[in-house]
């Protein structure tokens, strides 16, 4: 039902003032505040429709001189776009449709006029959908203009290619460089936008985003009036393909990099200035902690001999020990999180070889392991460089984790592969998986979901997988159950050879796991 007092701005087109009123009247008792101007002669309509505003016409089939026909052909010739309904007793259903079809939107019979306030409200609430469109559609086309305006206001290089990687976006910048016009850019394979080199690294770069759906960063040289330009190129991969912004860079490159590297120098040595003075602190809180806790742990034991096999006192002494056992463990993790990597220890290792002795070594500190699976390519380099104790942690501490959230007979899937100058592992599960509101958290020092956990131990794989210049993320599953651990280290390119082939056969014959498709 229309709201109480809504304004209404009526033009009546009736005979006779009473049935004006009448429907005045019904209009009032359907809670409108009728503003009406009530018309008998086409010449007027015109002017009305022409100098005043109005929110529907009501009107009777016939009047003097004219039809409801004209009047309907005089609103649609003008694009008043007006709602006009029809009030009459004419029984003739061949002239209603003719109205109806020439855009009358309703007909209320006058022996029956309850219909004509529901038929109103109908209508108006009508025209308020197609103002919000209108409205919305206006807002979008703006908006698309702005951003198009933007993108064109651009002065580099920038441009959008669809999943095939075919043109659908092209700016002035893109103009400019390849002299290629904006229509004779759109739809064309980006292998025919620009030169063969560097054409095809930069398209092998832009498949490499879209498959990962990560931000890319490449530099490239090319040919361009007459001299070699340095560029530097950005991916964005969206739903739908990819947009490109290129830079050239050939004047601020040298200063660029060695700002970089003094930056890089300067965060080194205050990570590791930052790293000293944590080691430094944990050292001594765990020094000042333990011997107390040592001496506790004696003094404990030795009240317990004095009491002696008394049962009742059982519990107390397991509680007690049970608490400094974990205060123990807390300060050996503590010690870990502040240690920085020796550069002494760091050695080149075979991947292969350290997952291999890690898997070995954590299957044997338990019972109810779940079945280790590879898959990785046979021709990828899998050299590293690293300390191979604290990488084998890392690596026990991951298998630690999947198994302590999963079933017995259970499967974590470990798989190696090469994305740029990195080599990844994945370590997959399919237990329990992490609650999304924790994904952000699982690193963080202190948090854990374990009753018995210290909430440090994925705090010091994240600490000794960065310090080794790699990175770590842990995301479930796309298809539950189970998540994903992520890992990259840079490969050691100093030695590269195809030993770790033979390592991934023997690895895959000393039955740590089966080959895929054996």
């Amino acid at each position: 039902m229309c709201s109480m007092k809504e304004v209404l701005r009526a033009l009546i087109i009736v005979n006779s003032s009473e049935f004006s009123a009448f429907i005045k009247k019904i209009l009032c008792d359907g809670g409108f505040d009728p503003h009406i101007s009530t018309i008998r002669c086409m010449d007027q309509i015109k002017d009305v429709l022409k100098d005043e505003i109005w929110d529907i016409v009501l009107s009777e089939y016939y009047m003097p001189g004219f039809s409801v026909l004209d009047v309907l052909s005089l609103i649609n010739e003008n694009g008043y776009k007006l709602p006009l309904i029809l009030i009459s007793d004419e029984s003739n259903e061949e002239l209603l449709v003719r109205a109806i079809k020439a855009g009358a939107c309703d007909f209320i019979n006058k022996k029956n006029p309850a219909r004509l306030v529901p038929a109103i409200c109908r209508e108006l609430e009508e025209i308020r959908k197609k103002i919000h469109i209108r409205s919305s559609e206006f807002a979008q086309v703006k908006k698309e203009q702005k951003c198009s305006d933007i993108l064109e206001s651009i002065m580099d290089v920038f441009f959008t290619l669809d999943e095939n990687l075919h043109c659908i976006f092209w700016n002035k910048g893109a103009q400019k460089l390849t002299k290629i016009s904006v229509k004779s850019a759109l739809a064309k394979p980006f292998i025919e936008l620009f030169p063969e080199n560097p054409g095809k690294d930069i398209e092998t770069i832009l498949l490499e985003s879209m498959r990962c759906l990560e931000q890319k960063t490449f530099t490239f040289s090319m040919e361009h009036d007459s001299s070699l330009r340095i560029f530097e190129l950005n991916t964005y991969p969206v739903d739908y393909g990819i947009s490109v912004l290129m830079r050239d860079i050939t004047k601020r490159n040298f200063t660029e990099e060695f700002k970089k590297s003094q930056e890089k120098m300067r965060i080194e040595l205050s990570q590791a200035n930052e790293l000293r003075i944590l080691g430094n602190l944990t050292s001594g809180v765990a020094h000042e902690v333990r011997n107390p806790l040592n001496a506790i742990s004696v003094v404990i034991e030795a009240l317990f001999q004095e009491l002696g096999d008394k049962t009742e006192f059982l519990p107390y002494k397991e509680h007690i020990f049970n608490h400094v056992e974990r205060l123990k463990r807390l300060m050996q993790d503590l010690l870990e999180l502040g240690k920085p990597i020796e550069k002494s220890k760091v050695t080149t290792l075979n991947l292969i070889d350290v997952i291999k002795e890690s898997v070995k070594l954590w299957q044997c500190s338990g019972t109810n392991t779940p079945e280790i699976f590879f898959e990785s390519d046979s021709d990828i380099n899998l050299k590293i460089k690293a300390d191979p104790h604290k990488i084998q942690q890392v690596f026990v501490n991951i298998l630690e984790n999947a198994s302590q959230h999963s079933s017995g007979d259970s499967r974590i899937v470990i798989e190696m592969y090469s994305v740029d100058d990195s080599c990844c592992i994945s370590f997959k599960d399919n237990g329990s998986g992490v609650e999304p509101h924790y994904l952000e958290r699982v690193f963080d020092p202190f948090f854990t979901t374990r009753k018995r956990g210290t909430g440090l131990g994925l705090s010091i794989v994240k600490h000794i997988i960065e310090s080794h210049g790699g990175t770590i993320k842990l995301y479930n599953n796309d298809s539950a159950p189970g998540c994903t651990v992520q890992i990259k280290l840079p490969f050691d390119d100093s030695s590269k050879d195809n030993s770790n082939i033979q390592a991934l056969s023997d690895l895959w014959t000393t039955g740590v796991g089966p080959a895929p498709g054996a």
